[in-house]
């Protein structure tokens, strides 16, 4: 298993930011590539791609926004690419990359500030084989907070979250949280499934923060910070059934904090009191069967993780340790720490590969 891994770090007071490659069952450290600070990154191995994103702020001149297309097996730069929006995530724990599974097609999420509070969500289209997008950007409706692929006849599936930055302000008395399917560029959006709404205050816990999707069993998952579960079928476009997993006194979600297993039984959750969560960062993961509706176990984390994603099998948790500048690749189903690999610096976020 390899792991592609977005570091960042300080030299001279100076911002710097690196993506390292690592062998995970070796323990080391195979390539680097020197990117800039707040890049999204996205790897597609099937067709030998890695991708960056990011944000040139040129001296006394506009800012420019570039995707890089680089060799996956030899790191070196293919393609050089200007965009019209920023391909990102206001967090960098969300890819703003999807694979198409069938084509050599990318669906690439990006966005376009408009004024204070004001945004527009966009979704391009890149070729893979031409290294070019598509023409025209398709605009989504609402404000997505996070995305992933999807089963059934839907290329995506994302989060509206009713946030208020496609409005301008903070809706009265709309606060309905929804998945949306999108069809594909021809098609555009298909029908969304509401998941409730969510709390007015941004503190509270309640909110849906996590969008999965699992393969093997065309079931995609939404989790909010509080551990409540709610599974949709993605083909029928249909809510199934609400669980809930089950957390300690005071313990909730970090935004993102979940992952689930590409037969879509075991759902990973992260955990963590106030303070930690505020700040992204998981002190531990319970393990819940979503097709018993109970909780099979829950890890207490040797190290902090400020980001965590499942490998490709299901067989490993990947981590970015808070405090050691260390990943720790940690057994799925025991929790213990299989491997561990030091990098030069803190790891934001990570993409576990065949």
């Amino acid at each position: 298993m390899k792991i592609a891994v977005l570091v960042h770090r300080l030299e001279e007071g100076d911002a710097q930011a690196e993506l390292i490659w690592l062998d995970g069952s070796a323990g080391r450290v195979l390539k680097s590539l020197p990117v800039p600070f707040y890049s999204n990154i996205g790897i597609v191995p099937e067709h030998d791609c890695l991708l960056v994103a990011y944000t040139e702020y040129p001296d006394d001149s506009p800012a420019h926004e570039w995707l890089d297309i680089y060799g996956l097996t030899d790191w070196k730069l293919k393609v050089h690419l200007e965009t019209d929006n920023r391909a990102h995530f206001n967090v960098t724990s969300w890819s703003t990359f999807i694979s198409y599974p069938h084509k050599p097609l990318v669906y690439v999420y990006s966005s376009r500030t408009l004024g204070h509070h004001l945004a527009e969500d966009y979704i391009s289209v890149l070729d893979l084989s031409s290294s070019q997008f598509a023409p025209g950007n398709f605009t989504l409706p609402d404000c997505v907070a996070g995305w992933s692929a999807s089963g059934g006849s839907a290329r995506a599936q994302m989060l509206f979250v009713a946030d208020g930055l496609t409005v301008g302000r903070l809706p009265s008395d709309d606060l309905d949280q929804k998945v949306a399917f999108w069809l594909g560029p021809e098609e555009g959006m298909g029908p969304c499934v509401s998941v409730g709404p969510r709390p007015r205050m941004h503190s509270e816990l309640g909110h849906a923060r996590a969008i999965l999707f699992a393969p093997g069993k065309q079931l995609s998952v939404v989790v909010s910070t509080d551990g409540a579960v709610h599974l949709i079928d993605p083909v029928a476009f249909r809510y199934v059934e609400r669980q809930q997993v089950v957390c300690k006194r005071g313990f909730g979600m970090p935004i993102f904090a979940a992952q689930l297993d590409p037969q879509g039984r075991l759902l990973y959750v992260g955990l963590s009191l106030e303070d930690a969560r505020r700040v992204g960062v998981t002190e531990r993961i319970v393990v819940h069967d979503l097709e018993l509706d109970k909780k099979i176990t829950e890890f207490v984390l040797d190290e902090p993780l400020i980001h965590f994603a499942l490998s490709p099998d299901g067989n490993c948790l990947c981590g970015a340790g808070v405090e050691s500048n260390r990943v720790h690749v940690i057994n799925s189903h025991t929790g213990k720490i299989e491997s561990t690999i030091l990098v030069p610096g803190s790891a934001q976020f990570l993409i576990p590969s065949h």
